[in-house]
Order: C-alpha cells, then sequence, then structure tokens
C-alpha cells in the first residue's frame, strides 16, 4: 500500500471521527438542555415538550411563514396572556443549512391588525403585507409594514413612542429582531436557540411590550 493510500485513509477515518463526535456533542447540548428547561417548567409551572413539529404551521406572516419544525417548547400563562416559547428550525432551500431561531409569542385578549416590524439588519423578502407604516420617527430605522392603509392608524398606536425606544434598545444587543402581530398573537423572532437565560429575557420583554401596547 502506498503512502498516498494511507494517508487517505487517514483522512477518512479523521473526518468519520469529527462527525461523530459532532454528532455525540450534539446529543449531549440537546438533553442538557432539555434538562434545564425542564426543571425551569417545573419551578414556574410551565408545560415542557421536547420537539412539537407541526406548530410553526400556526403561522403564516414573516418571519415564521409556517416552515421549519419547533423543539424545546414551553408552555405557561402570566397576567399578560398565555406565552409559548421554543427554538425554530428552518432548513434553506437548496442547501442543508439550518436557520435557528428563538421565538416568543403571547397570545393577547383581541385580534391585532396583522404587522410585521423588523430591526434594520432584519430582512423582509417577499411575499410580506404590502403597505408601509410611515411612524413619522427618523430616528426609528425598522420596517413596519401592515396589510391595509386603514390599519397604519392602529399601528402607529400600538408602536408608540415608548414601544419604538424600547425596540430600538433591544436591537442593539440581540440585532436581528421581528416583532410581528398576526390573529392574537405578538410573536417576538429573535437568532439563536432558546435556553433559560434568553426564555427569562424573552418573556420579560414581550410582557413589557404588550403592556406598553395595552393589548395585555
Amino acid at each position: 500500500m502506498e503512502l498516498t493510500d494511507i494517508l487517505g485513509y487517514v483522512v477518512a477515518a479523521a473526518l468519520v471521527l469529527v462527525v461523530v463526535v459532532g454528532a455525540l456533542l450534539g446529543v449531549r447540548q440537546w438533553r442538557q438542555r432539555s434538562a434545564a428547561l425542564t426543571q425551569w417548567a417545573q419551578r414556574h409551572g410551565w408545560a415542557f415538550e421536547p420537539k412539537v413539529p407541526q406548530l410553526t404551521q400556526r403561522w403564516k406572516e414573516h418571519p415564521i411563514r409556517g416552515a421549519g419544525s419547533a423543539t424545546h417548547v414551553l408552555r405557561g400563562t402570566v397576567a399578560e396572556g398565555a406565552i409559548t416559547s421554543f427554538t425554530s428550525h428552518v432548513t434553506i432551500a437548496g442547501s442543508s443549512s439550518t436557520t435557528t431561531r428563538h421565538i416568543t409569542v403571547l397570545e393577547a385578549p383581541a385580534v391585532l391588525p396583522t404587522v410585521v416590524a423588523a430591526s434594520p439588519s432584519a430582512p423582509v423578502p417577499n411575499p410580506h403585507p404590502p403597505h408601509d407604516v410611515d411612524l413619522a420617527d427618523p430616528h426609528f430605522t425598522w420596517t413596519v409594514v401592515t396589510t391595509t392603509p386603514e390599519a397604519a392608524g392602529e399601528v402607529r398606536r400600538l408602536l408608540s413612542s415608548d414601544v419604538r425606544d424600547r425596540l430600538m434598545q433591544e436591537a442593539v444587543s440581540l440585532h436581528t429582531v421581528y416583532l410581528t402581530f398576526e390573529g392574537r398573537d405578538i410573536i417576538l423572532t429573535t437568532a439563536g436557540s432558546l435556553d433559560v437565560d434568553r426564555l427569562e429575557h424573552r418573556v420579560s420583554l414581550i410582557r413589557d411590550l404588550a403592556r406598553m401596547m395595552r393589548v395585555g
């Protein structure tokens, strides 16, 4: 056997080892995260499910659009309404790459106008609600779109100056942020996976926003 053949086998074996080790580490991280979230749920009276594959089909607006699957799903109730928080996994078309997002949803008491608000670094590809909302605030550089011109007045009321200031503050650290209203749901979407620290921050944030918008 020639040296080049031996090197080829060594490289192939090393690649297999890397894949196996990566898979084992992924399983270990999954179990650790599931255990931490289960304990958090038990302490706070929430429900935890490791996987709810069809959950994302509930929402059709950007950025969820019914795509992907949901893991590490937590459900609970706070003073402002029922909350669902989970990790969304979406495989990019034509590749093996997966986008991971942390999604937190608060169900408001009443139906809201359909809105997609995106921080400056968050793209809003078509199709999306067709009408831009002018908030008359040059410092607020988010994209805000809704379904009809008639809804714009209610959107301006909901996205008051206090709400806009809070969103801009959060975008400094979170970077890519979406705030979507669909039906009765207020949906906060940020990059990354759900863990205990992120969960507590996002729940606090979406509750604050609901109170500021006077919908909770």
